[in-house]
């Protein structure tokens, strides 16, 4: 069983980076809500992936191999509001 840790600050966690075929994307928050997503958009703003989030720590896995190379960001919203972003790179 895994157990949440006190958490102080927003994290987030992207790696490979670079990445190849997937990326892995550790998160945790300091706040609990319903309406948490996470929101993957590259260098035009277009979102590429979009995921609602139902804990606030965890893991994702994201397979990118339909993603073209290039740059991402990696965006975590409360309600609208920008909790912690990041980015990575896509190459092959």
């Amino acid at each position: 069983m895994y157990e949440e840790e006190d958490i102080s600050t927003n994290r987030l966690l992207i790696y490979p980076n670079p990445a190849d075929e997937y990326v892995v994307i550790e998160y945790a928050l300091t706040e609990s809500s319903h309406d948490i997503s996470l929101v993957v958009t590259n260098t035009k703003g277009q979102v590429i992936y979009n995921e609602q989030l139902g804990y606030v720590q965890d893991e994702l896995i994201i397979i990118t191999d339909k993603f073209p190379i290039g740059q991402y960001f990696c965006t975590i919203y409360n309600r609208g509001n920008i909790l912690k972003t990041d980015k990575f790179l896509l190459v092959r």
